[in-house]
């Protein structure tokens, strides 16, 4: 049985094809999980560096805002812009 397959592919040019598309085909197969690999690898970084980004903005954003309220007189200036009765 062996010895007819490797008749096969070393003897004909139909088995050499079909040797050489296997290895191709091999090959391709193994790029094409490496470059997966690595695409998913940036692509968690990217989205790591994009959160941290979008978080700081996001702090920054409450520390202006915190910001008024620590100076004297926070409390008369929240009554006298949002306090109808006062």
């Amino acid at each position: 049985m062996m010895l007819a397959i490797g008749n096969f592919v070393f003897n004909t040019r139909l088995g050499q094809a079909a040797a050489a598309g296997l290895g191709i085909l091999a090959m391709f197969s193994v790029w094409l999980w490496r470059h997966d690999t690595r695409v998913a690898e940036r692509a968690r970084t990217d989205f790591a560096i994009q959160v941290t980004k979008e978080t700081e903005k996001a702090r920054d954003k409450a520390v202006k805002a915190r910001k008024p309220a620590e100076l004297p007189g926070a409390a008369d200036r929240l009554l006298k812009l949002h306090c109808r009765d006062c």
